[in-house]
């Protein structure tokens, strides 16, 4: 069974969590928007995606975040 910890921190807007950005989305909207984008708007794959990445933790989802932004 897949193990998620509490993630509500990813329905704040991404200039709440990140001081760099100035995107106004969720960072579950932008991950989600990234994933889908990836996996050539294919749901199921990029869900299959997030669902790996959520699973890693806070800090390597933050850490992925910067990459992409990169």
């Amino acid at each position: 069974m897949t193990k998620i910890d509490n993630l509500s921190w990813l329905d704040n807007q991404m200039t709440e969590i990140f001081s760099w950005s100035d995107d106004e989305s969720s960072v579950r909207e932008f991950l989600w928007k990234y994933y889908l984008e990836q996996a050539g708007n294919d749901t199921v794959r990029a869900e299959g995606l997030m669902l790996n990445l959520l699973n890693q933790g806070d800090e390597k989802i933050k850490q992925v975040i910067e990459e992409i932004k990169k």
